[in-house]
């Protein structure tokens, strides 16, 4: 049995082919978070390096996370619409199963960690066991220093792997008894996913291609899909995403080092630099009528007083149904803010394999659809007056 394998928990992405004589063919491609565009060509690639035809696979294996979550729904819907034109079985295969797999002949304890961005990572234990490695438990959630007090605690020698811990690095360094392993494993592999997947294919551990679902959010990919949206845009070139500095970019278009908004706390985003206006601002010196209405309470810092005009303050539904009703009144401009999907990612982990998650993405989709029929409801109104 041919099986393909897709990988895009981290930014590396990757797929391979192989079966019961190993890989056949592979790539990786880490230009940046371009899932999207990479990895259908990637596949046609390793198709052509094999020799084969893509109607020959047998299985379709994919990372099921934990990672980040955009890689991860491009991948999964990808390797799903594969399945399920070829017709065959799926397998699902964490991220931190993968990382551990290259280490699997070690003794020691094997612990994975994948940075979770904001300062944290997903992580999970590893015991050699014949034939392969096997976890200890369901991966967490922590800081670094969380990681680093369990290991000190548990007295055991430790093979530390993955982006997260290399990037945390100096929270290992000074225990006595971790080993830090360098680049390489350092990011879950498509070669690992297919050999993973390989004796659970012949033990017919399949799982239906149904059973392993991204969030379903047909708004955003009505959005995405005529151009309105995307996955790529990052406000932030280096270091982690942060809320404050990345909406301060988004509202004035300009950079971190350019606006000065460093981090969430009150007195440095009151701060921002006004001699750039935001574009609610600029749009009310316009004389357009704007209006604000956000989930965060620290968002309205950013904003000049006299642009936030009908601010509103309140929960993802709140801000929806509160969309809706300021549509029914003479505004040109309006900025709602959903946050669901950062407080459940914060709260239990960011990514596919989390279900708390996934509810929280399909909501704030859900919701958005409300403020779009709000929005074609008003076009159709007698008061019709153009909103953005």
């Amino acid at each position: 049995m041919l099986i393909l394998g897709i990988e895009t928990a981290t930014v590396q992405a990757g797929c391979a082919i192989g079966g019961h004589e190993g890989v056949l063919a592979s790539a990786h491609s880490s230009k940046g978070k371009r899932h999207a565009e990479n990895l259908t060509p990637a596949i046609e690639f390793i198709c052509s390096q094999a020799d084969i035809e893509l109607s020959e696979i047998g299985l379709v294996a994919v990372d099921v996370g934990p990672g980040l979550f955009t890689g991860l729904r491009v991948g999964v819907a990808t390797a799903k619409a594969i399945a399920f034109a070829l017709r065959v079985p799926m397998i699902g295969v964490s991220s931190l199963d993968l990382l551990a797999f290259p280490v699997r002949f070690s003794n020691r304890l094997i612990v994975t960690a994948i940075d979770a961005r904001r300062g944290e990572l997903y992580y999970a234990f590893y015991r050699q066991v014949p034939g392969g490695v096997q976890r200890l438990g369901e991966h967490q959630l922590g800081s670094p220093d969380d990681l680093a007090g369990q290991l000190l605690a548990s007295g055991d020698e430790v093979l530390l792997v993955g982006d997260g811990a290399n990037r945390y690095a100096e929270a290992f360094e000074g225990l006595a008894r971790v080993e830090l392993v360098g680049q390489d494993p350092c990011y879950p592999s498509a070669e690992s996913l297919v050999q993973l997947a390989h004796p659970q294919a012949l033990r017919e551990e399949f799982e239906r291609p149904d059973a392993i679902e991204p969030a379903e959010a047909p708004m955003f990919d009505m959005l995405f899909a005529h151009g309105a949206g995307t996955l790529e845009a990052s406000t932030q070139l280096t270091g982690d995403t942060v809320s404050g500095p990345g909406w301060a970019s988004i509202l004035t278009g300009i950079e971190e080092e350019r606006h000065g908004v460093t981090s969430n706390d009150t007195p440095v985003m009151q701060a921002i630099d006004r001699t750039v206006p935001t574009f609610l601002g600029a749009a009310f010196d316009a004389g357009l009528a704007t209006g604000l209405i956000v989930h965060w309470l620290q968002l309205p810092l950013l904003v000049e007083q006299d642009a936030a005009q009908g601010f509103r303050l309140g929960g993802d539904t709140i801000v929806a149904s509160t969309a809706v009703r300021f549509l029914g009144e003479p505004r040109d401009l309006l900025f709602l803010h959903f946050d669901d999907c950062d407080h459940a990612g914060h709260a239990t982990g960011y990514g596919p394999s989390n279900p708390d998650y996934i509810a929280a993405v399909e909501g704030v989709d859900a919701n958005f659809a409300t403020v779009i029929d709000g929005v074609l409801a008003r076009e159709t109104s007698p008061r019709r007056r153009g909103c953005s």
